[in-house]
């Protein structure tokens, strides 16, 4: 009897003496026309995440576009052209954030006077021409954080990201858990008919082995219960530092950038009513909230992993 043909993605073993008859190893000549072309396939990929400013304005139009000008009208932080990065994403993938309800920000890491922009810089610069032209408060308390490195040290980096302007749908009233598996699900939907880049996938590939190590076997309600118990803080900081969240959620200073930046190129506020949990912790490890931007100041605010509630969601966002 013939042996079974291997179904599609299935692992099968080649006997030795039938690998020597049938394969070989490379020549050097092979090898390096095969690395040539896989530096042209690169090349092509370059080249087409190589979309110009006007071509990304085109497409999200001049409200969700936040480029050099809206950075400059919003921070006072102007930038010459050759210090604007290159926009890492190809026509195809903003047309999708676009879809999708994303904007398009160039975040920048320093204020006009060379200092650091964190979070307890834009307060300062910002608070008060928001308190002159009576837009309210930048954050709403600032004392429980007032010296945590989030808010004293944390910075932007110099790159463009899409950002959503709401929750990803299904994303609250979930632990910080589950809210991660709805960041992969999402993943499926925004790179739905298009690969999906290697760092998501290797990411999404780490999250499934981190699940087997960590929760194999477990029931929800047996998760909800490792989450809230004596490890709760290495869950904290495990969690937090997974790729999929580092790649996907924002930290507090990007967080508080994007609204700050939306907010004064266009007017409205994002996030009202609602949290997005980010992926920093604070000194007491509890994962860190920003949200509820209104009159009164956006919310600062700290949750154990285990933490479901109606408000705090995920707002999505890469710079990849």
């Amino acid at each position: 009897m013939p042996p079974k043909e291997p179904k599609p993605g299935q692992m099968f073993t080649v006997p030795r003496a039938e690998f020597l008859r049938n394969y070989r190893a490379l020549t050097p000549e092979e090898q390096a026309a095969l690395e040539k072309e896989k530096a042209k396939d690169k090349n092509k990929e370059k080249k087409e995440k190589g979309v110009r400013l006007d071509e990304a304005r085109e497409i999200f139009g001049d409200k969700d576009f936040l480029g050099p000008e809206a950075v400059e009208s919003a921070w006072g932080v102007k930038l010459n052209v050759k210090e604007i990065p290159s926009i890492p994403f190809s026509r195809k993938e903003l047309e999708r954030a676009k879809e999708l309800g994303q904007f398009l920000v160039l975040r920048v890491d320093r204020a006009p006077d060379g200092e650091p922009l964190t979070m307890q810089k834009m307060n300062e610069m910002v608070q008060p021409d928001f308190a002159r032209k009576g837009k309210g408060k930048v954050l709403y308390n600032v004392v429980w954080y007032q010296s945590e490195e989030f808010y004293t040290t944390d910075i932007p980096e110099l790159k463009w990201a899409l950002t959503g302007k709401a929750l990803v749908p299904d994303s609250t009233s979930k632990n910080y858990f589950e809210q991660t598996k709805t960041i992969i699900k999402y993943l499926d939907e925004l790179f739905r008919n298009q690969p999906m880049p290697d760092a998501y996938a290797e990411a999404v590939q780490e999250f499934k082995e981190y699940v087997g190590r960590s929760f194999k076997g477990k029931k929800k309600e047996e998760i909800q219960a490792l989450l809230s118990g004596v490890d709760q803080v290495r869950y904290v900081q495990e969690l937090g530092d997974l790729k999929i969240n580092q790649l996907t959620r924002q930290t507090p200073a990007e967080a508080l950038y994007d609204l700050i930046t939306y907010f004064e190129h266009t007017g409205e506020r994002l996030l009202e009513g609602v949290d997005a949990w980010t992926n920093r912790r604070s000194s007491v490890g509890r994962l860190v909230s920003v949200g509820c931007f209104d009159a009164d100041g956006a919310s600062v605010d700290r949750w154990g992993p285990d933490r479901a509630h109606g408000r705090l969601g995920v707002s999505f966002s890469r710079s990849l």
